[in-house]
């Protein structure tokens, strides 16, 4: 993502509202100054620099576990923290290295199995139904019964596709292609 002298290892060089946008290299307020200046990112962000090294909490990740504990339910955090996934995953997977006890269940079983009961609710912004990890989507969707899958389909405010999934060595044919695909890419 960035070089020892702070240039950005893209190609073309973005800066600005480029960069914010782009989770795999914005790391929010903790652009130093120089880096700030370089991206052409002053005064697109607050003035505060967090300086705290990669093994300190940061004050992002301080500010960001703050408002994960004042949601109430499950599915509101996994919202939130699906949210600072798609906007900052320096950040994201910080707190989840230094909190994984906390938040796995939080972007795994059980919330989100909650998720796909409740999938009209918390699918927003283009977002995948959950945490984006290939291998946890196939666990997730492999181990997800057949009844939850029915009632899925019956919920009015389900807005995918309305008919039964394939099964057996159908299912098995598709994954193993589905993998093969993955692969070449």
């Amino acid at each position: 993502m960035f070089s020892q002298n702070c240039q950005l290892t893209t190609n073309p060089p973005r800066t600005g509202v480029d960069i914010l946008r782009d989770p795999l290299v914005n790391k929010g307020v903790s652009f130093s100054r120089m880096q700030r200046q370089n991206f052409k990112l002053t005064g697109l962000m607050p003035a505060l620099v967090d300086t705290a090294t990669p093994s300190e909490i940061s004050y992002q990740e301080r500010l960001a576990m703050e408002r994960l504990h004042h949601l109430s339910s499950d599915l509101d955090k996994y919202d939130y923290l699906l949210r600072l996934y798609d906007t900052d995953r320096t950040h994201f997977f910080r707190m989840m290295n230094k909190n994984v006890e906390e938040l796995t269940p939080l972007v795994y079983t059980p919330t989100v199995g909650a998720a796909c009961q409740n999938y009209a609710l918390v699918h927003a912004h283009g977002r995948w139904l959950i945490f984006r990890l290939l291998v946890a989507s196939l666990i997730v969707f492999t181990a997800f019964p057949f009844w939850s899958l029915q009632q899925l389909l019956d919920d009015p405010l389900y807005f995918g596709l309305r008919q039964k999934r394939v099964t057996g060595d159908a299912y098995d044919n598709f994954v193993a292609e589905f993998m093969r695909s993955c692969a070449a890419v």
